[in-house]
């Protein structure tokens, strides 16, 4: 039985100790190691290919590619953390509302977007919230004018306001009956 004959490649690497140079210590090192074996009778290894490669310039690649990531990651966070920041300050802005009137008790039902409710008047006041299905009150006992409080309330629900002067109410959805 006739054995098969193979054409082979030894790759040798160029350590960092090496830099550029051609033929270092290292690769004739690593050439005297692998010349015995490629020699042996039971392998039949026609000819050989010695690949010298070169680490150093690898790892300057990888760490280009490393610092343009970086760079990309440093951008685009910062500019993720201002549109978020944007939108929310909008979707507060469009739930923000002003109570106003000269009665105490609003004509304008409101209902929590998130469950807590931030108050603000323009007098000193107590502030009553009334769920309009069950009764049940929710009180916050003071508010001094410019001086915002915020409430607890149940999410999805409607409620009365009562207080005196303009109330600012955020986050809320609003129903005018």
């Amino acid at each position: 039985m006739k054995q098969q004959i193979y054409n082979t490649a030894f790759y040798l690497r160029l350590s960092r100790d090496d830099g550029l140079q051609g033929e270092s210590s290292s690769i004739t090192t690593q050439r005297s190691m692998l010349r015995p074996y490629a020699k042996e009778p039971h392998l039949s290894i026609e000819e050989t290919k010695w690949i010298i490669e070169n680490i150093f310039f690898l790892t300057r690649r990888c760490a280009a590619m490393k610092n343009r990531w970086k760079r990309v990651v440093g951008i685009a966070i910062p500019l993720a953390i201002i549109i978020v920041g944007i939108s929310y300050n909008s979707y507060i802005r469009v739930h923000t509302f002003t109570l106003s009137g000269n009665e105490t008790v609003k004509s304008e039902q409101i209902q929590p977007v998130n469950g807590r409710v931030k108050v603000n008047g323009t007098v000193d006041t107590e502030v009553r919230f009334t769920d309009v299905e069950t009764g049940k009150t929710y009180e916050i006992d003071y508010i001094t004018s410019g001086v915002s409080e915020t409430l607890q309330l149940e999410r999805g629900k409607w409620y009365e306001v009562e207080g005196a002067g303009e109330l600012i109410v955020k986050p809320v959805n609003i129903r005018i009956e």
